[in-house]
């Protein structure tokens, strides 16, 4: 029921929705919207919607056009959507290949894929392309490569496949929940002089904390330490500084962020600075390993990173605005909206995300031998005399 006490419409809560984000979200305008366009162009195919379901995915839609990854819709009756227990990604060749699969698929990383449902693939994941979500072109195709496959829990998807060797060949695959497993903290030797340690996400706490210091303290010795956080989609700002503080005998810049009031051009600013941690501090060449799934406190942590002086090797991460705000609209929907404009080193990660020193393309001769281009390419340049990037000379009492 609306205000005058009508039946509500959907294009009434679409105006609710514009309005809130104008009121709320903290860079409309960087975003690219200066005025009601954007409003206007959805208003008429709101109206014209044949059901709820479909107004709010388009409002979704709408939202989506922020390529902000902590600004979302969600709705009652949103539809639970899952892929099969495979990634797929966009190799230097220029076709799209099984990143990682399930052991129960069959399937093998540097597989081709050629058709989903009957489809062409290449002409599907074009088509997807060109309406994206994401804050960089590595996050747009990472999404698209998603959306191929997403299905109701317990559908099925045809995949049309070549294998080297094999020819080509047809799988049925049942979309469902897939965890990769493993530890949030792992660690080992890559060789004699070189560690590696693995943080899947930056969990809160005294516990992730000395889950970290253990692995650390096992490498205390090596020369070179890897660090790998792709695919970490974040958690606690304060663990991750917790983690830069073991790299550091200053403090460094880690982000600054301006919050905006709501209904207002006042900001706020928010500067966040790792400090120094530890009985003692690791003083050999690091490099962290990054890509498009680095998301929220993991930006926050490849930014101290690399005030600190890290290499960073992959590709960017997503970028998007800070933390979130949730605002109710009328009809049952919730709004989440993002609260702050970030800036991680000199550059404001929404629309960005943060690039790395050295980018890092797969082919599919990488994925069909299994070897970890990335991981090789950053301790390769770790060995390289000259090849370590000192920190900046940052002076926190500008700020």
């Amino acid at each position: 029921m609306n205000r005058s006490g009508g039946e509500l419409k959907p294009v009434e809560v679409l105006e609710v929705l514009w309005r809130e984000l104008k009121d709320n979200y903290p860079m409309m305008e960087y975003a690219g919207f200066l005025d009601d366009s954007l409003l206007d162009e959805y208003r008429g195919r709101v109206m014209e919607a044949s059901d709820w379901a479909s107004a709010y995915r388009l409002m979704e839609e709408l939202v989506n056009r922020l390529n902000d990854y902590h600004t979302r819709l969600e709705w009652p009756g949103k539809p639970v959507l899952l892929t099969p227990p495979i990634r797929l990604t966009l190799v230097e060749e220029g076709v799209i290949a099984v990143l990682e699969a399930d052991k129960s698929t069959s399937l093998k990383p540097g597989d081709v894929v050629l058709a989903v449902d009957d489809v062409d693939a290449m002409k599907t994941f074009q088509g997807l392309l060109e309406r994206a979500f994401g804050a960089t072109v590595y996050a747009r195709r990472r999404w698209a490569l998603t959306q191929m496959l997403l299905g109701k829990p317990g559908s099925r998807v045809k995949l049309t496949v070549y294998r080297l060797g094999a020819g080509v060949f047809d799988v049925r695959l049942v979309r469902r929940r897939w965890s990769r497993g493993g530890k949030v903290v792992s660690y080992r030797r890559l060789n004699a002089e070189a560690g590696y340690i693995r943080i899947a996400a930056f969990l809160e706490g005294a516990g992730f904390t000395k889950l970290f210091d253990d692995a650390l303290e096992a490498l205390r010795e090596t020369r070179y330490l890897v660090i790998d956080v792709r695919d970490n989609g974040g958690g606690s700002d304060g663990s991750a500084e917790a983690v830069i503080g073991r790299f550091i005998d200053r403090p460094v810049l880690c982000s600054i962020s301006f919050l905006r009031r709501p209904g207002t051009n006042v900001y706020d600013k928010a500067v966040a600075v790792a400090k120094p941690r530890g009985p003692w501090r690791y003083k050999g060449r690091v490099a962290v390993l990054i890509n498009a799934g680095c998301c929220s406190a993991c930006e926050h942590f490849v930014s101290g990173m690399r005030e600190a002086g890290a290499l960073l090797v992959g590709e960017p991460t997503t970028g998007a605005c800070g933390w979130s705000r949730r605002i109710n609209l009328p009809g049952g929907a919730v709004l989440y909206v993002s609260k702050t404009f970030p800036i991680h080193g000199k550059t404001p990660s929404p629309l960005n995300g943060i690039r790395p020193h050295v980018e890092v393309r797969l082919s599919l001769r990488d994925l069909r031998e299994g070897r970890d281009k990335v991981l090789e390419t950053a301790l390769e340049a770790l060995e390289v005399e000259g090849g370590w990037f000192e920190p900046p000379d940052f002076d926190l009492s500008l700020l």
